[in-house]
């Protein structure tokens, strides 16, 4: 029997919408500025294109990683890691038998999955409280409850 665990995060807006809420923070932005810098403050202008520039790269930064994911396969015989970063995917396959999952003992702490000397760290994009939980389902599944 298969089992399998998907982690994501919980992200409320899609990166389309980030893009608009970029194009609308630049539209005000640019009006304000626009404004002040008829008023008699023309240097604003350099500050406008700097705060969104800044904004702008902390929103692309986002939108890069808002479809990251873990996804966890149990079935017979191996255990499999699929790990998404920034579009990127990383997998390893472990030996269902051979596979030690150590729990996160701090905040923040992963949950490690380790077999024949390879180690893996899974949970970065779930709350603590279900790390711990996923913790103790996957040790279950592993020996076979």
């Amino acid at each position: 029997m298969q089992h399998e665990w998907v982690l994501k995060r919980n992200c409320s807006l899609t990166p389309f919408q980030f893009g608009v809420a970029y194009l609308l923070l630049c539209v005000v932005t640019f009006l304000w500025a626009g404004m002040l810098a008829l008023s008699g403050a023309p240097q604003i202008i350099a500050f406008a294109v700097i705060e969104l520039l800044l904004a702008g790269g902390a929103f692309l930064h986002h939108a890069m990683h808002a479809a990251d994911s873990d996804r966890i396969v149990l079935d017979e015989r191996h255990l499999l890691i699929e790990r998404v970063r920034a579009g990127e995917v990383d997998a390893v396959r472990l030996e269902r038998g051979m596979t030690r999952v150590i729990p996160p003992q701090r905040a923040h702490d992963l949950i490690q999955l380790e077999a024949s000397g390879v180690k893996v760290g899974v949970g970065r994009l779930i709350p603590d409280r279900e790390r711990q939980q996923l913790s103790r389902e996957l040790r279950s599944r592993l020996q076979g409850f």
